[in-house]
Parts: structure tokens; C-alpha cells; sequence
């Protein structure tokens, strides 16, 4: 399992939205104090407003914001918004891919990690990040 660029951006654009009051922020603003790619934080925000995570407006005073409250959403959804399914080993996802499936003493292993891999991102919420996160420390 990997959590690409792409993921780790969406998380962080997400934890940025958590910590901003319900006004539309614009994407420019967003990509900045993020540090993010304008460009690539436009597509991750495309998927995003795809599943209803944030909402978008258009105009002056547009932009985008969480559609949710901060506490609704979890890591494992924006996780699988970007990434699709989680992929431990590809036996855990299909049978197909492992002929020795029925009596393979690793299987259950990845089955195990896959499931405590998605509990954990589940219990954890984007408004108990902003609370826990600490200010970052100005560039020398």
C-alpha cells in the first residue's frame, strides 16, 4: 500500500478547509498556503466535489468549502476518494490473482492488516486533526 503525492495533498487540503469557517476559500489561497500545485489541487478538488466532500462556487466570492462538517469526515474517505480501493496485496481484493488462496498460511495476514489499516483511518476525523495540529515553525 501506498498513499501517493495525490492523497497526501487531498489531506492536507482537507485539513486546511477544517480549520476555515464556512466561507468559500479560493483555490488560489488553498494551493498557496499549502504549498500545492494550483493545477493539481484542481483536479484533486474535481474528485473531491465529485463525492460530495467539498462544494465549489463560482464568482468573486467563490471557491471551494467542506460540505460536511470537519467531524463527518474521515481520513479513509478522502483515502479512497483519490486512490480508489485499498490495496494491501491483490489476493486480498480478488481470489483471482493467488491460485493458492485456500491454503496459504500468509493470506489472512494481509486480510488482518487491510482491516486495522482501514479501522484506523476511519476513527480518525479531519476535525480532531485540526485540533491536534501545531503551528508550523517560520522558514529560516
Amino acid at each position: 500500500m501506498k498513499i501517493t503525492r495525490e492523497t497526501d495533498h487531498a489531506m492536507k487540503c482537507i485539513l486546511y478547509l477544517s480549520r476555515q469557517s464556512v466561507r468559500f476559500i479560493p483555490v488560489a489561497d488553498i494551493a498557496e498556503q499549502n504549498s500545492i500545485p494550483r493545477s493539481f489541487l484542481a483536479k484533486i478538488l474535481q474528485k473531491l466535489t465529485k463525492i460530495g466532500i467539498v462544494e465549489s462556487q463560482q464568482g468573486n466570492s467563490g471557491g471551494f468549502r467542506l460540505c460536511r462538517p470537519p467531524e463527518d469526515i474521515n481520513l479513509y474517505e478522502i483515502f479512497t476518494a483519490i486512490q480508489g480501493p485499498m490495496v494491501v496485496n491483490e489476493c486480498v481484493m480478488d481470489q483471482k490473482f493467488c491460485n493458492r488462496i485456500n491454503f496459504c498460511s500468509v493470506h489472512p495476514i494481509w486480510v488482518e492488516l487491510k482491516q486495522e489499516i482501514e479501522q484506523k483511518l476511519k476513527a480518525v476525523n479531519f476535525l480532531s486533526l485540526s485540533q491536534n495540529e501545531q503551528p508550523c515553525a517560520p522558514a529560516l
